[in-house]
């Protein structure tokens, strides 16, 4: 379990970026082949806008709060906070449920912001 701590201490930045571009083109392709609506906008300006967006957010955060998510999931490993400290699963299942739990509540709040005026 150590191990895993220090993979992802060490390589963080990097698989943030891979599972960005992951779900990135995921999303994209998902567009692509099922568009819920007709565009109002070039498809190219508003995904560049768009990621011009999460680029600059992604910035902000880096400088205010380096390695702030990394650093606050090992604090609460430590005080045993979270679901996967008291219940006991193999570790590759515990971080892909953990993704995928962030993934959706990220998604959760995307759509909350497009649905607030």
């Amino acid at each position: 379990m150590e191990f895993i701590t220090d993979f992802v201490m060490a390589h963080e930045k990097a698989l943030r970026m891979g599972f960005f571009v992951g779900m990135l083109a995921l999303m994209g392709l998902w567009e692509v082949l099922a568009p819920r609506r007709a565009l109002s906008v070039s498809k190219p300006l508003r995904w560049g806008s768009n990621l011009a967006i999460v680029f600059f957010n992604n910035l902000v955060v880096r400088l205010v709060f380096p390695t702030a998510a990394v650093g606050i999931a090992v604090f609460c490993k430590g005080q045993h906070w979270g679901v996967f400290n008291y219940v006991e699963l193999p570790i590759w299942f515990a971080v892909v449920a953990t993704i995928v739990a962030m993934d959706l509540v990220i998604y959760l709040q995307h759509v909350m912001v497009h649905a607030v005026p």
